[in-house]
């Protein structure tokens, strides 16, 4: 009884190894495909990602550089 619960016991982990495992091909094929654009049906009229790129660049040339932070400074205590 107790050698068939170590069998079961030692085939299930091996089973959770394995399953971890393609758990991690898994994650590695979905982000292939989610660059590569095939996760979902493409529309040919959508513009390409680097006239995107482009058009965000020229905007940003054109715009005043933004504080990057939260709020105003803080102020320097000299004690």
């Amino acid at each position: 009884m107790i050698l068939n619960s170590l069998e079961w016991i030692e085939r299930l982990a091996s089973e959770a190894t394995s399953a971890s495992k393609l758990i991690d091909r898994l994650d590695q094929a979905i982000l292939s495909k989610t660059f590569r654009g095939e996760l979902v049906p493409q529309d040919p009229n959508d513009e390409p990602a680097s006239v995107l790129l482009e058009r965000i660049k020229a905007k940003r040339v054109g715009s005043p550089q933004h504080r990057r932070g939260r709020g105003r400074p803080r102020l320097s205590t000299v004690a």
